[in-house]
């Protein structure tokens, strides 16, 4: 037995399947992949934008942490210069 629109009159690229809308489906699908590698690639750029802007906000946080240690380093040298003239009143000069 024979089902309609198969066997030999079906056009071709819809797998013997004649109005089945096969090829629509096949072209939303294409649509629809196409869409999908955009937004993949719209996703991709993006988290490289932010693997680049976190390297960068650690390299900043690194020399704030840097620059921290030298201000501490300065003021524990500097600290036992200061501890005599605690008492009388006197204030350090700023010489720059």
């Amino acid at each position: 037995m024979r089902r309609a629109g198969l066997g030999e009159g079906a056009p071709p690229g819809n797998y013997g399947y004649a109005n089945s809308g096969y090829s629509a489906c096949e072209e939303e699908n294409d649509r629809l992949t196409e869409s999908l590698r955009h937004k993949v690639t719209a996703i991709k750029s993006l988290s490289i934008e932010i693997g680049h802007e976190v390297k960068s906000q650690n390299k900043f946080l690194a020399e704030m942490k840097r620059r921290e240690g030298e201000r501490e380093r300065n003021i524990n040298v500097w600290l036992p210069f200061m501890r005599p003239l605690q008492g009388t009143g006197l204030q350090p000069r700023y010489v720059p």
